[in-house]
């Protein structure tokens, strides 16, 4: 089963990657120099100005960003190649406009706000921020206990906010609030558009996270805000906040899926290279067969995981039910569609203990096979499957590896 992007899209995804190898990795040395010091990741103004530059240059700013505001209006699917692209580097770089935030203010800015916000973002001309999580009840808006109270032409907003990425920097925060309580999240949540120096609004401390990244906490005490900065409709700001945090969450996998598909990349360039006892490490077995492990995880993911979640996984009749199953447990993730489902399960083959549950060797196995509702398919086609997924990882990891030798893999023994 192969989601497969299409041609301009692969071809927008080989342009970031020459972007990537040429203007972001070079950076890399500084930024973990910068990092090990204690200075944070981030990059500074006269390394991000020409990057920048070169971005526009090659068309890739708004790229996911309306046609109207200058951008290329590209769907989510055209973007998970993008957001591969650039985990695969340590320099922190995010094509202008950062889009979670870009799509919320696409489904609810009034035009009004369209004109003032989502234009100037669109164009990369501001930057912005958001505040969800809270002390206490991190990003449960069932728990959320920040308030906004309408008084005439006005709302005043109390509260705290943690975890707030751009908080210093941002333009203007999109901020959530409760504006009924008794409602809460179903129906008593709203988005409010929160401009920098608007009294009341405090950035209180800097938060050092892993990584050298940096967050804020804000205080909102007596924070005014005109009425006509409700984002949306009054109460209806959960269902905006949910496309605004799912769009993070596929940038996030993509971005994951770049790092191990980087750390391939470089444990085979190391493998042809290092030589132990005669041979290089490329024409060792358990070598090859770690490369094949890797590779066929990061293929799963990438196919049956990423590519769902952005909207590409259209099975047969079209729902999928992607599902994991580690170290024991299941998690499901449910993906919007019509009908039938998808699992990508991790087991050992002819086996129920989950991969998690022992050691990786040759032996191990990834199994993926289609169902219908109720269906789980006989042992026989399911460990059939499971080979040829294990072998075309096999075969993935001899071309990586430089040894492309013809020699038959998993298949031959498994019939």
């Amino acid at each position: 089963m192969d989601f497969e992007l299409g041609e301009e899209h692969r071809m927008l995804k080989e342009l970031v990657a020459r972007f990537v190898a040429d203007a972001l990795m070079p950076l890399e040395p500084k930024v973990l120099e910068r990092e090990s010091r204690g200075e944070g990741a981030g990059l500074t103004e006269s390394e991000r100005k020409p990057i920048d530059a070169k971005a526009r240059e090659l068309g890739l700013w708004g790229l996911d960003a309306p046609s109207e505001f200058g951008g290329s209006d590209l769907p989510v699917e055209a973007m998970v190649g993008v957001h591969e692209e650039l985990g695969k580097t340590v320099t922190p770089y995010t094509f202008p406009p950062d889009s979670p935030n870009l799509r919320m203010l696409m489904v609810t800015a009034n035009e009004e706000q369209r004109q003032t916000y989502l234009g100037p973002y669109a164009r990369g001309e501001t930057i912005s921020a958001i505040g969800i999580s809270e002390p206490g009840a991190g990003a449960d808006p069932a728990a959320m206990i920040t308030r906004a109270v309408r008084d005439g032409d006005e709302w005043v907003i109390n509260g705290r906010k943690i975890w707030i990425s751009r908080a210093q920097d941002a333009d203007f925060t999109i901020l959530m609030a409760v504006t009924d309580k008794a409602k809460g999240a179903r129906g008593g949540m709203s988005a409010f558009l929160v401009d920098r120096g608007t009294p009341g609004f405090n950035v209180l401390r800097r938060i050092a996270m892993i990584g050298g990244h940096v967050t804020y906490e804000i205080a909102l005490e007596d924070c005014r805000v005109p009425a006509g900065k409700l984002l949306g409709t009054e109460g209806q700001g959960f269902a905006p906040m949910q496309i605004r945090l799912s769009t993070r969450r596929v940038q996030m996998a993509c971005w994951c899926i770049g790092i191990a598909q980087r750390a391939v990349d470089m444990i085979c360039e190391h493998a042809r290279q290092r030589v132990t006892f005669g041979a290089p490490l490329a024409d060792r077995q358990t070598i090859q067969w770690w490369v094949a492990d890797a590779a066929t995880q990061i293929h799963a993911c990438r196919d049956q995981g990423v590519r769902h979640r952005a909207g590409l996984g259209h099975h047969r009749q079209g729902d999928a039910d992607v599902r994991r199953h580690g170290h024991g447990q299941g998690d499901p993730a449910a993906v919007d569609g019509e009908q039938g489902a998808l699992d990508a399960d991790l087991r050992w083959p002819l086996g129920s203990a989950p991969l998690g549950d022992r050691p990786q060797s040759a032996g191990a196995a990834v199994m993926i096979w289609a169902r219908r509702p109720g269906e789980r398919g006989d042992l026989r086609s399911r460990t059939m499957r499971c080979c040829e997924v294990r072998s075309h990882g096999f075969r993935l990891s001899r071309l990586a590896l430089g040894r492309n030798d013809g020699r038959r893999g998993f298949e031959s023994c498994c019939r």
